[in-house]
């Protein structure tokens, strides 16, 4: 669905985030608490505005955050971070 908007795919058990997820251009909401997510690449998501990544098991914040140009919202919240890279400020 190219016209999507936004997608909640919380508590799913996904280990990595869906190609085909990054095919919905248009996606400015996208929400993936509750999953034990290993590998994330957000290239292709540009429009992205609010990213929830309550809850996943994270040890630190994924590299391909900072291809989220527009990102206004971002929810750690629950996860085991020490601390946050200078790239996420930009």
């Amino acid at each position: 669905n190219k016209r999507l908007l936004a997608l909640n795919l919380q508590n799913n058990n996904l280990t990595r985030l869906p190609g085909s997820v990054r095919q919905n251009r248009r996606l400015t909401s996208l929400w993936l608490g509750g999953n034990a997510l290993k590998t994330m690449n957000f290239r292709g998501l540009r429009r992205v505005t609010d990213l929830n990544l309550y809850n996943c098991s994270l040890s630190e914040v994924p590299r391909s955050i900072s291809k989220l140009r527009r990102l206004r919202v971002l929810d750690l919240y629950y996860n085991n971070l020490t601390w946050l890279p200078a790239r996420l400020v930009r």
